[in-house]
C-alpha cells in the first residue's frame, strides 16, 4: 500500500511557499519588535542570537508556519486526512537535514533538533486543525438543513 500515492503535488508546493513565506514574515515581525532597525556590526551576531528565550520563540514561530503551511496544502488538497501535510513535513525535515552545518549555525544544536523532531508534529497538527475546521463547518450546514 503506498500511502502518497495520489498526492496531488499542487498542494504540496502551495504549502510549502506558505510555510515559507509564514515563517519569513513572522520571524521579521518578531525580530522588529525585539531589536528594531539595529543591525549588528558586520562579522558579529546579534546578542539575542544566545539568547535562549528569543531562540525558543523563533523555534516556535516556525513550527506555526509549518502548521500554516500543512493546513493550507489539506484545504487545497480538498482531501479529509493528513496525507498532504505528512508528505509536506518530511520535505521540510529533510531540507533541515541537508542545511545543517557542522556546529557552524547561529542557533544552538537543541534549536536544530527541536526543529527537526517537531516539524512532522507541527504539520500534522496543521491537517487536524483543518480537518477540525471542515468537520466544524460539516456539522452546522448539517444543523442548518434540518
Amino acid at each position: 500500500m503506498n500511502r502518497f500515492k495520489g498526492l496531488r503535488m499542487k498542494a504540496i508546493v502551495i504549502g510549502f511557499i506558505i510555510q515559507l513565506a509564514v515563517g519569513m514574515l513572522l520571524n521579521a515581525l518578531f525580530s522588529l519588535l525585539l531589536i528594531g532597525i539595529h543591525q549588528p556590526a558586520e562579522g558579529t551576531t546579534h546578542p539575542l542570537y544566545s539568547h535562549n528565550g528569543y531562540i525558543a520563540i523563533a523555534l516556535l514561530l516556525g513550527l506555526v508556519a509549518v502548521a500554516a503551511g500543512s493546513y493550507s496544502a489539506s484545504k487545497v488538497s480538498g482531501e479529509p486526512g493528513n496525507r498532504h501535510a505528512l508528505f509536506l513535513g518530511i520535505i521540510i525535515v529533510l531540507i533541515g537535514l541537508m542545511s545543517v552545518d557542522n556546529g557552524k549555525s547561529l542557533m544552538p544544536v537543541w534549536h536544530q533538533a527541536g526543529t527537526l523532531l517537531l516539524t512532522i508534529p507541527a504539520a500534522l497538527f496543521g491537517a487536524y486543525a483543518y480537518n477540525k475546521r471542515m468537520a466544524t463547518a460539516a456539522g452546522t450546514n448539517n444543523q442548518a438543513s434540518e
